[in-house]
């Protein structure tokens, strides 16, 4: 099996409920952007080639390009960055290709081959609080995503009060922090300069900032207005309970708020 290799590439480096679908299926509902999919997702007992129904690098590297390749040869995926995980995957990919990963200083120059003319898209989500409370709420309230045929669940009074858990969104507070800092850490240690793209902007400014990520990439389209918008937002008038409550009590006991 094999597959063209891609012109351009690049990776959307996000964090879980940072907009990331949106981005992607925006920039893959243009034609000319790739389909950036979660191509790396795997347990800690699983595996690329296990995942992807095959037995070597070259068969990986062309089931991928298969599927994250747009007809005119971009070449993308999107990518949350776990160090426990991402050590996985890399060692994988060095052993198929009968490469020490030990012996690998700079991890670039084994990624290369998978992303030719790689151009890296940083995304990121200012308000900690609130992707905490987004990612809890999905994982509890089973609805991650809003696709155009489907309607927002709706979640009672109750199941606000029933499923608060401090300790829980604290947890993916951090989560969200240490995430975003590993990817920072990687970006440092490769001198990696990434194009940054940041949620509430995303939002605000749908079309300037797709453009904007369309420009940096070298491709020749322009998004119009909202068009190429497929998710809709999660959040509600009820999400800001949990937001509120979660802010206050980050800070409890403190001598000063600070929001």
């Amino acid at each position: 099996m094999s597959s063209p290799k891609p012109l351009l590439s690049y990776r959307i480096w996000a964090t879980q409920r940072s907009g990331s679908s949106m981005l992607a299926k925006a920039l893959e509902q243009t034609g000319v952007a790739g389909r950036p999919e979660e191509l790396f997702n795997i347990g800690l007992d699983s595996s690329m080639a296990k995942n992807h129904g095959v037995d070597s690098y070259e068969a990986l590297r062309a089931r991928m390009w298969e599927i994250g390749t747009s007809e005119n040869g971009v070449f993308a995926s999107k990518y949350h960055h776990s160090s426990a995980y991402y050590n996985l995957i890399f060692t994988e990919i060095c052993e198929l290709r009968g490469i020490d990963p030990e012996q690998v200083a700079n991890h670039e120059v084994i990624w290369q081959d998978l992303f030719p003319n790689n151009r890296p898209i940083y995304l990121t989500r200012r308000n900690k609080v609130r992707q905490a409370v987004s990612w809890w709420k999905a994982i509890k309230g089973e609805q991650w995503h809003i696709r155009p045929t489907e309607k927002r669940v709706e979640l009672s009074d109750d199941f606000y009060e029933e499923h608060y858990d401090f300790a829980a969104l604290s947890h993916l507070y951090h989560q969200c922090i240490l995430k975003e800092s590993a990817t920072e850490a990687y970006f440092q240690k490769h001198e990696m300069t990434p194009i940054t793209v940041v949620y509430e902007d995303l939002c605000r400014d749908y079309s300037g900032q797709l453009n904007r990520i369309l420009n940096y990439l070298g491709i020749d389209y322009e998004v119009m207005d909202a068009e190429h918008a497929f998710y809709t937002r999660t959040a509600d008038q009820a999400s800001e309970v949990w937001v509120q409550r979660f802010r206050k009590d980050l800070q409890k006991g403190w001598s000063h708020s600070d929001w």
